[in-house]
């Protein structure tokens, strides 16, 4: 059945959301366009190559004009399914809006996140809350499918949202995975080999690196490591000044925002992603994954359901500098003890499971159980 799918999003810059949805237009370029209502950026550029992107800056500075909802509500009317992927509250406005006036349609609300009152309703503002919550139930509501990218993430819906079976759908983030990339690992045994540990993602208190680097001040005093860090974020001058206080400057590199973040996974022995919030999910991980990197993450929210532990990375329970610099110790010892070829094979065959081919088999499937209930 053929159909079409308009994607809501509040910008095109790097990002996870984004970077899926740029995954998602390279293999279904016909049936999807990827609406930017406030921003452009890096993705846009790169889905607008493609031809299904669209921009509505030039609608006005402000979040909310006429201009731009009349423009919306024109482009809605040649799409069948509209999904919207952030759950800023101005965007889920504009989500309402289309449902008020375009009811024949279908809605799809994917939720990229774990839910939680304290990261939701964290304005500075009782009212603004107040709106938040209600429309945080109200396009729960009124989607006919929500769409969750982890069963963590559904889990925490659900825990505070009453959302009916027949809506609720779990479609996994997926990556494209590295079929030719094969890098052999089991000469890794010397001791004087310097280990490279990878971080990439958004320099925010959240995302933990401020444990990385702690660890990395441990992990010195027994191994030859060196760490790169990869992104950028309002943390960045804090961490850097962490580092010098920590005295591991030497050995750890700030990259700064990359899009190509395939040269650092290639060189990469261990792939390390600190987050101390209820992380959804964690494509970075799933990415470093596809080059054959084991991984070490705090367990938390969905991380559990891509890291087997001790097989294709280790799993911390303790969200301190130690417990990160003891995991990433395992798996220094892993490969010491011959088992980084082992390792290796595991991490591809996770990130076969979660590539961005099933992630469209999923929503395809989703999309075409609305579409056939008509």
């Amino acid at each position: 059945m053929a159909y079409k799918v308009l994607n809501l999003l509040s910008d095109g810059g790097v990002g996870g959301i984004e970077n899926l949805c740029k995954c998602i237009s390279d293999i279904r370029t016909e049936e999807n366009c990827f609406c930017c209502l406030f921003e452009e950026g890096a993705i846009y550029e790169e889905m607008k190559k493609n031809g299904n992107a669209v921009s509505l800056v030039s609608c006005g500075s402000k979040k909310v004009t006429r201009e731009r909802i009349r423009a919306l509500v024109a482009l809605a009317k040649n799409y069948d399914i509209i999904v919207v992927h952030h759950s800023a509250i101005v965007i889920q406005f504009y989500y309402s809006l289309l449902k008020l006036l375009l009811p024949r349609k279908k809605y799809v609300l994917v939720a990229h996140s774990c839910f939680s009152p304290e990261f939701y309703y964290n304005y500075n503002s009782k009212l603004k809350n107040q709106v938040r919550a209600w429309l945080q139930k109200h396009v729960l509501k009124i989607s006919d499918r929500v769409v969750f990218v982890s069963k963590a993430g559904e889990k925490s819906y659900r825990d505070y949202f009453d959302i009916p079976d027949a809506k609720s759908r779990v479609v996994y983030n997926g990556v494209v995975p590295q079929t030719e990339f094969r890098k052999t690992k089991q000469m890794i045994i010397d001791e004087n080999h310097t280990f490279k540990i990878v971080f990439i993602g958004r320099l925010e208190e959240i995302k933990g690196v401020h444990l990385l680097i702690e660890a990395m001040q441990e992990l010195r005093k027994k191994y030859f490591v060196e760490l790169e860090i990869v992104g950028y974020g309002t943390e960045e001058e804090n961490l850097e000044s962490l580092c010098k206080k920590l005295g591991v400057n030497d050995i750890v590199h700030f990259a700064g925002m990359q899009r190509e973040i395939g040269k650092y996974l290639k060189t990469a022995d261990i792939f390390v992603y600190p987050s101390i919030c209820e992380e959804v999910f964690g494509i970075s991980l799933v990415e470093a994954m596809s080059y054959g990197v084991p991984c070490v993450a705090n367990e938390v929210g969905g991380i559990p359901e891509i890291i087997a532990n001790h097989e294709n990375g280790v799993l911390t329970k303790e969200k301190t500098g130690l417990a990160v610099a003891e995991a990433i110790e395992s798996l220094i010892q892993s490969y010491r003890d011959g088992k980084a070829d082992e390792m290796a094979e595991k991490c591809y065959e996770t990130a076969q499971y979660f590539s961005i081919d099933h992630t469209v088999e999923g929503l395809e499937k989703c999309y075409l159980e609305l579409l056939n209930k008509n």
